[in-house]
């Protein structure tokens, strides 16, 4: 087999697979973000920071499953936030 067929000519000028895509958002929206990965970065990590370092205080951290799990969720979270 050479290679695929196309059954069906789609003209490149009006085939709306080929428009620009633009993600839009509302200047609502955008204050809403900032305003979450403001919290993220100003609460929830130097809270998460804080209750990591009591688990190290405590022993091991690998048995622990709440020191592995909320840093990993709120740096993925943090990372989505990128401006």
């Amino acid at each position: 087999m050479q290679g695929r067929n196309m059954t069906r000519w789609r003209d490149p000028k009006t085939d709306p697979r080929q428009e620009k895509k633009s993600n839009v958002i509302t200047p609502q929206g955008h204050a809403k973000m900032k305003g979450l990965a403001d919290h993220l970065r100003r609460v929830r990590r130097p809270e998460l920071s804080r209750k990591t370092g009591e688990a190290a205080a405590m022993g091991d951290r690998s048995e622990n499953a709440d020191c592995q799990k909320e840093p990993q969720m709120t740096y993925y979270k943090l990372q989505a936030f990128v401006f």
